[in-house]
């Protein structure tokens, strides 16, 4: 009988599962790629399960992990001086710490700052559990790939890599530790910095902060289902990394409407006057000086 190791199948899907989240999402999961309404929901239906997997294979090999440390010769651990235990503790109460930072606490102040927060807790009428449960939708699904695609990526990762070393970390680094704290302050400090300017620019402007208006051009032609041009339907785009920056209009009677804006990452979708038409897909778009998109949004009535 054929033995398999789960902590080394744990290890394939997950790789597995990160290599098809980022196919599909260079391939059927880009509006760019294709307008196909039917590819693009098998591409969404795609990046969700590859999403899932990716959860769950890392939650898997982590406590796999975990689990083998624990089995870590006694007679190994006893021969260690009791303050290089503490200090082995103590790093991997910190990874543990960066880890809830990161997923967790971070992404609830990104909320609350971008009003998500105070929205779902104000409209969100059921128990203490489904608005718990609620949030930590909107954190896996919305806030978090918001976050990990913005300028703060830069420091994001950085720290979530951090993390591994100091959770499975065996022995004491005198030096090497001193270091690795030192970074991890300073990243920490970088990426509040960071948010903080990103929320709150003191150098710009109300008006320049809510402007997102550029010199790139984005252009959506809307059609229904006949692929007939849908004119007077009010599209939007806001920036993922803040909302609140975003502008609305109206297609013409050829169904296209165009926005120029300013380089970033951008979510397109529609106003409250458009409510009526159920989308097929809230296409987003990461826009680069000089460039020009044109693509096509089927949507039903």
């Amino acid at each position: 009988m054929i033995k398999i190791d789960m902590h080394y199948l744990g290890w394939r899907l997950l790789i597995i599962s990160i290599a098809v989240f980022f196919i599909n999402l260079l391939t059927l999961g880009n509006t760019n790629f294709t307008t196909n309404p039917i590819l693009q929901n098998i591409g969404q239906v795609v990046g969700a399960v590859a999403a899932l997997s990716i959860l769950i294979n890392f939650v898997y090999v982590v406590v796999n992990m975990i689990g083998k440390m624990r089995k870590h010769s006694q007679e190994e651990w006893e021969r260690k001086d009791p303050s290089e235990k503490r200090v082995i503790w103590i790093k991997r109460l910190i990874g543990f710490l960066i880890w809830i930072w990161l997923f967790v606490v971070f992404p609830l102040i990104a909320m609350y700052w971008m009003g998500i927060l105070t929205k779902i807790l104000e409209s969100n009428q059921g128990s203490l559990v489904s608005t718990v449960l609620f949030t930590i939708m909107v954190i896996i699904g919305t806030t978090l790939p918001s976050i990990f695609l913005s300028p703060l990526k830069t420091y994001l990762i950085p720290l979530f890599l951090l993390s591994f070393f100091f959770v499975f970390s065996k022995n004491q680094h005198k030096q090497l530790d001193l270091v690795l704290y030192f970074l991890l302050v300073i990243l920490t400090v970088l990426q509040i910095w960071k948010f903080s300017s990103i929320t709150n620019p003191e150098t710009e402007s109300e008006q320049a902060r809510a402007s997102i208006d550029g010199e790139n051009k984005l252009v959506v032609t809307i059609m229904d289902i006949n692929r007939n041009s849908t004119p007077n339907v009010e599209a939007c785009v806001n920036l993922l990394e803040d909302p609140s920056r975003h502008k609305c209009q109206n297609s013409g009677n050829n169904g296209k409407v165009t926005f120029m804006l300013k380089a970033g990452y951008y979510q397109f979708g529609f106003g409250s006057q458009s409510k009526d038409f159920p989308r097929t897909t809230t296409p987003e778009f990461d826009i680069k000086d000089g460039q020009t998109i044109e693509t096509e949004l089927i949507i039903g009535k």
